[in-house]
């Protein structure tokens, strides 16, 4: 089964677990104005569509989504596809961390009750573009409707195009909202946590490979034997899980290592 298939099918499954009250459908129709939806006032590097739990489907996508990806909106009506798009080495831990955040949900009903918007879930990935390059978008998560008994049915999912900024040795996650549910996460934080612990001559070799020199540069340039900077630079690929040195290169410069 692709890749598109099993998230599709992953989600659904995920989706017919969660609890609804038994009489949504008497009134799921108006939960949501589409009209209304299609007014907001987005930024040029934003768009957002809105997800509907009770189908696992995507049920409105603001147009200005092609601006940014160069995708229709229809395309993004199919989860799978959006998964499809992230980044192999970001999909999972989104597609995970996306799981947990919907279903810790139902242990603050009550508040959604009141106020929908109570916490919000922040995630940054990056994704391809049409063009095939990637682009680092910033994703916003909030219940936007629940049913009458406070289970999330709709979710507004909001996203800014953040390429400008430098990706982090990590993802970035951030919980808005009453922080006694961010404990759901830990483990998930434990299992995608990625830290190198490249120690300070490891940096020097490492700034000086950026800078396009050699090993021999290095050494007579920081008065070590090459054997010693090809050793350093053995162990930045080993803890980085580079296959070469412009692997690790490009790695360095998108994550900000410095």
């Amino acid at each position: 089964m692709v890749y598109k298939e099993y998230i599709n099918d992953d989600f659904q499954k995920f989706c017919e677990q969660l609890e609804f009250d038994i009489h949504l459908n008497n009134y799921k129709n108006i939960l949501m104005d589409e009209e209304k939806l299609k007014n907001i006032i987005v930024l040029p590097n934003q768009f957002f569509y809105i997800n509907d739990f009770t189908t696992g489907k995507n049920i409105f996508v603001h147009p200005n989504i092609e601006k940014i990806t160069g995708y229709t909106a229809e395309e993004f009506n199919d989860f799978g596809r959006i998964y499809e798009l992230i980044h192999p080495d970001d999909s999972e831990f989104i597609y995970e961390f996306s799981k947990r955040s919907i279903s810790v949900c139902k242990y603050y009903k009550q508040e959604l009750l009141k106020n929908p918007f109570a916490s919000l879930f922040t995630i940054d990935f990056r994704l391809k573009h049409q063009n095939g390059n990637y682009i680092k978008l910033n994703r916003h998560t909030t219940c936007l409707k629940t049913d009458n008994e406070g289970n999330m049915v709709l979710a507004l999912v909001f996203f800014t195009d953040i390429s400008h900024k430098k990706w982090n040795n990590s993802f970035n996650i951030n919980w808005i909202g009453d922080t006694r549910y961010m404990f759901h996460f830990d483990d998930l934080i434990k299992k995608y946590s990625k830290t190198y612990s490249i120690t300070n001559r490891e940096k020097e070799i490492l700034n000086l490979l950026i800078n396009g020199l050699s090993a021999t540069e290095i050494a007579k340039k920081l008065f070590l034997s090459v054997h010693t900077v090809i050793s350093h630079r053995k162990n930045l690929l080993h803890k980085t899980k580079t296959k070469n040195t412009a692997e690790l290169v490009k790695l360095a410069i998108e994550r900000d290592f410095f």
